[in-house]
């Protein structure tokens, strides 16, 4: 049998309205983790908006991503099998990156184990090149990897929280060293060790803001470099470099080395 096209067109239209609900109803929600991501980047960007357009920050907005950034980690560690450092920070890379975020970067990090071959922790959080910056410490226990500490400008309001490196240093205690600063040719930055205990960090060593400096971690312990003196004509100038080495001896950290010395003439300009 066949129906006028007037008909015809209208039982279309039918079928096509009867048809949409059923393919939405036949998509897969989004999984828990695609809705928290989608979350952590919305709420990531308004705090790297904040910073740049010098608006008043909140560590309630910072804290509440950050609190979506430990599930998605926790969630990792907390999986049967082997843990692969590698491949949970190439995840996190993949899933976590903003389109157009220069230094955006989360690191997991570990800090060692103890005598039982349990390890521990560390993520390495930056928002943006110019910051914020924030470490989240995880430790194991009965019931699985937890967040214990945190280290960001709201629990350590002296805490420097621009672009953050970490440094494990070899100890039977928890103990790192942050880097925050620049990372342009002046490399212009801050230096703290951190040392866990009573559930909380505290910061054994910090210093100031320190010009052309340079780190290397050797088996000797923690080697600094930095400018000590500018030229006076041309400040972009180093005249003088110190070198210090440090070193944790079980109770403190203590500074082992204090060596000043000219620094390298610079080449001279090449003519055209």
């Amino acid at each position: 049998m066949r129906f006028p096209v007037h008909r015809r067109s209208a039982l279309l239209v039918l079928l096509t309205l009867l048809a949409t609900p059923l393919a939405r109803a036949q998509q897969p929600p989004a999984a828990p983790e695609d809705l928290r991501v989608a979350e952590f980047k919305n709420l990531a960007a308004q705090v790297v908006e904040r910073r740049r357009s010098g608006a008043d920050e909140s560590e309630d907005l910072q804290e509440k991503t950050l609190k979506l950034l430990d599930a998605l980690v926790l969630e990792q560690l907390n999986r049967t099998g082997p843990r692969d450092l590698a491949a949970i920070n190439q995840r996190l890379a993949a899933t976590l990156a903003r389109p157009g975020a220069v230094g955006e970067s989360y690191e997991l990090v570990r800090l060692g184990a103890n005598a039982n071959g349990e390890v521990f922790y560390a993520l390495v959080v930056n928002f943006s090149m110019s910051g914020p910056s924030a470490v989240r410490y995880y430790p194991p226990s009965p019931q699985g990897f937890r967040l214990a500490a945190r280290i960001d400008r709201w629990e350590f309001p002296d805490y420097f929280d621009e672009y953050a490196e970490l440094v494990p240093i070899a100890a039977s205690n928890i103990i790192f060293v942050t880097v925050n600063g620049r990372t342009d040719e002046l490399r212009s930055g801050t230096f703290a060790a951190w040392r866990f205990s009573d559930g909380r960090f505290t910061a054994v060593w910090t210093t100031d803001i320190l010009e052309r400096s340079s780190y290397e971690v050797c088996p000797d312990g923690f080697h600094l470099s930095f400018c000590s003196q500018n030229d006076e004509q041309n400040p972009r100038l180093c005249r003088r470099i110190m070198n210090e080495r440090f070193q944790w001896d079980g109770f403190a950290w203590r500074r082992v080395e204090h060596v000043e010395s000219d620094a390298p003439k610079p080449p001279p300009a090449s003519r055209p």
